[in-house]
């Protein structure tokens, strides 16, 4: 009768983690609202530079809803996936922190730690590239010093898929098993895609995005 007891609190316990998650990754994308007025054109720049990226359905899926406001500019696109991508760590890491509270994982904890870093990366390539493209509008910069400003928002992403793998690692070398280390281990992938992706739309944005040099006598 205890066995069948435990089981049915496990049962319930993974039951109310899975609905936390969904929740909150709905309830943080809400958060970042697309407009309205998308055209086809719109809509197919996101799938043309989406089919470029690794995962390219997860992509589309992600940022197809913001077509309008990325208006076929690589640029814009790539700040947006960084958003995007920012909205997922932060949904992961209270999913991981509710998981690891209930099963008193030490590595799960880790796994938060690692995710938490991941996204202040995020959050930094983020602040560079959104000032990299105020620059571009005023036209204040040249083309050279565009290369090496990129070059560091894809570092800092860089820098976030590194963290988020080590979580990963860390599952597999200790051993976890079971249905804690798979949903431990799908969510931080699902974010490792989507990041991946967002990396990818920044170096579309590096190979096609520089403003000309100045104009020179």
């Amino acid at each position: 009768m205890k066995m069948v007891s435990q089981s049915h609190t496990t049962t319930m316990f993974l039951f109310f983690t899975a609905f936390l998650f969904i929740f909150q990754s709905v309830a943080a994308t809400v958060r970042y609202t697309p407009k309205q007025n998308t055209t086809t054109k719109d809509i197919y720049f996101i799938r043309k530079s989406c089919n470029m990226t690794e995962y390219p359905d997860v992509c589309f899926t992600s940022l197809s809803s913001y077509a309008s406001a990325v208006h076929k500019s690589p640029g814009k696109l790539a700040k947006v996936s960084i958003a995007v991508s920012i909205t997922k760590a932060k949904s992961t890491a209270a999913y991981l922190s509710t998981l690891s509270r209930s099963a008193n994982n030490n590595i799960i904890s880790e796994c938060v730690s690692f995710v938490e870093d991941a996204k202040d990366d995020m959050k930094l390539s983020l602040r560079q590239l959104r000032s990299m493209l105020v620059e571009d509008a005023a036209g204040r910069r040249s083309g050279k010093t565009f290369r090496g400003l990129v070059d560091d928002v894809r570092t800092y992403l860089s820098s976030s898929l590194a963290s988020e793998d080590t979580c990963i690692d860390g599952l597999e070398e200790t051993g976890q098993e079971g249905v804690i280390k798979n949903k431990v281990s799908d969510s931080v992938n699902a974010l490792i895609r989507i990041t991946s992706d967002a990396l990818t739309l920044v170096t579309l944005y590096a190979n096609n995005g520089a403003p000309p040099p100045p104009f020179s006598m």
